[in-house]
């Protein structure tokens, strides 16, 4: 039986972030030992992730690009918590 969109979006995201967890976890693991620029970097990367799944229910509101640029904007400057 096929499944709903519902139930295909619901899988997708549940897949996803599993997927991002457990990449995050390996990239910990890897930094005790290690220092190396692509392991920060992918920090980085899953910590601006974290921000923008914050920020996701501003697609409700008036603006949601300003809201969403600001939100980057904050977090590069180091002024949202993730």
């Amino acid at each position: 039986m096929a499944l709903t969109d519902i139930e295909l979006l619901t899988a997708c995201v549940g897949f996803t972030l599993q997927h991002t967890h457990e990449a995050e976890q390996q990239t910990f693991k890897e930094l005790e030992t290690s220092g190396v620029t692509r392991l920060v970097n992918a920090l980085r990367v899953f910590r601006l992730q974290r921000v923008l799944r914050r920020i996701g229910g501003g697609l409700r509101c008036a603006n949601p690009p300003y809201e969403l640029i600001s939100a980057i904007i904050l977090y590069l400057t180091g002024a949202y918590p993730a």
